[in-house]
């Protein structure tokens, strides 16, 4: 129903939200780039952890320089035209 999509779209914009349309068939990939998006960068961040722990570094000191790097990570993913141009350190160097 065209009126409920308008109704919605204006609830949604006005708490911030994203409104788009996909087709249904493309629904699946959708998730599954959400999932990977979300849920991964969770898995990144407990092997990160895992391996400062190997490290011997003070839990908290981890996770504080966890959080900085992800943060800039994001950061750079926002600013950059293109996922390769927000890479940094030896693999952008090559």
């Amino acid at each position: 129903d065209e009126e409920a999509k308008k109704v919605l779209a204006f609830i949604f914009s006005q708490i911030g939200g994203v409104v788009f349309e996909i087709h249904h068939k493309d629904k699946i990939y959708y998730h599954i780039a959400a999932v990977m998006a979300s849920n991964y960068m969770i898995t990144l961040a407990d092997a990160a952890l895992k391996l400062f722990t190997k490290a011997k570094m003070d839990s908290s000191m981890s996770k504080k320089l966890l959080l900085n790097l992800m943060s800039g990570t994001l950061e750079n993913i926002k600013g950059q035209a293109t996922l390769e141009n927000a890479m940094t350190g030896p693999i952008q160097r090559g």
